[in-house]
């Protein structure tokens, strides 16, 4: 029985000694390059590391191997270096940060990428990128790129990257990647951007066959194939951005369709109330009257009566059809029933004091009666 306690007891004490080794990573500080670039090149499997201020690499860092999660705290990962000098090669890595394979993953929360020669950040031949919180600009041949890897948008914000043309998050393929390897791109919050061209750039000069774009359940701004282009959209279905064009031979868009909005315009009197639903939907009459106030429009006299399609209001509308185009609709008003607030004076008055006098008196004689008896 004691070989058995002390037994368990070993075991216990072993569990415990590396319990903290099965759980999160602690974190680093780092404030230079080297102590970035060491903590990242360390033996473990996931590394945590937090800036401590901002971070002018000699070089571009990649890695393979592990997880990688950097709390920026606000503060910048850049280079003072120029294309073509030492260790930034134009042909070649000249990205700041790469999660270059399967095994890699970058996750980025809180940070700045400025003034790349190339791009902000990768995700290369099957590595995984996730932006929380990020902002890139000034970055010379784009801000991010899917290089055959997963780009994950959770909180992303684009400023002008990119020298001859604007490129925000560039989908793409390099000839020497293999068949098995495609590019996805995976909506997850929201990307905004201060320019409107090429926020989302599909590459054409390279290996691109097929590539995925994809919306999480929770995500607030979503990515849709359309026609030769892809497009983002915000909560409510409107277009924030569009791609270019990529009419490149067999290229393969992966993702759900976009359907676009229509608008529904509601006619009420001399006026006119527009809302937007998507596509092959339906509107509700809770939704209609929502969005009808009466008494802003100036009509608080009147009570709404239904819908109809024409404004003769001969033919209701069928809320249980889905609408595919813009459609207009009239609003028939009735006015609502007067109430009788007019104070009792003149003539009523009189009248209702008469009757009370009269009662009293009656009251008066009976009692009178009584008496007598």
């Amino acid at each position: 029985m004691k070989t058995k306690t002390i037994l368990f007891l070993t075991i216990l004490s072993a569990v415990l000694f590396f319990a903290p080794s099965f759980c999160h990573a602690e974190s680093q500080s780092v404030n230079n390059y080297d102590s970035l670039k060491n903590a990242i090149a360390s033996e473990d499997s996931s590394v945590v590391i937090t800036l401590a201020n901002d971070i002018d690499l000699d070089a571009p860092i990649e890695f393979t191997d592990k997880t990688v999660t950097i709390n920026g705290n606000g503060h910048s990962i850049f280079t003072t270096k120029q294309l073509e000098d030492a260790s930034w090669p134009r042909v070649g890595n000249a990205t700041l940060l790469t999660a270059g394979s399967d095994e890699a993953k970058l996750i980025l929360n809180n940070v700045n990428l400025k003034n790349a020669p190339k791009y902000g950040a990768q995700a290369y031949n099957g590595g995984t990128l996730v932006l929380n919180n990020v902002n890139v600009t000034g970055c010379g041949y784009g801000a991010i790129i899917t290089n055959a890897g997963i780009v994950e948008v959770q909180s992303l914000t684009l400023g002008e990257n990119g020298e001859n043309a604007n490129v925000g998050i560039e989908i793409a393929k390099s000839q020497s990647l293999g068949a098995d390897k495609e590019p996805k791109l995976i909506m997850n919050g929201t990307l905004n951007s201060n320019q409107t061209e090429n926020v989302v750039y599909l590459a054409v000069n390279d290996a691109l066959a097929t590539f995925d774009v994809e919306n999480s359940d929770t995500t607030t701004d979503k990515i849709f194939v359309s026609g030769n282009t892809v497009v983002v959209t915000d909560s409510n279905n409107n277009v924030k951005f569009v791609s270019n064009e990529n009419f490149k031979e067999g290229l393969k868009f992966e993702g759900d369709e976009f359907v676009p909005n229509i608008t529904v315009s509601v006619r009420i009197m001399y006026k006119t109330v527009d809302t937007q639903i998507m596509s092959n939907t339906t509107i509700s009459m809770e939704q209609l009257n929502s969005l009808i106030k009466l008494d802003d429009l100036g009509y608080g006299d009147y009570k709404l009566d239904g819908y109809y399609l024409d404004p003769d209001f001969k033919e209701s509308f069928d809320f249980e059809t889905p609408l595919t185009e813009d459609t207009v609709l009239y609003a028939k008003l009735s006015a609502k029933a007067e109430k009788d607030n007019t104070p009792k004076t003149g003539v009523q008055s009189y009248l209702g004091l008469a009757f009370a006098l009269l009662g009293t008196a009656i009251l008066s004689m009976v009692a009178l009666k009584k008496k007598e008896f």
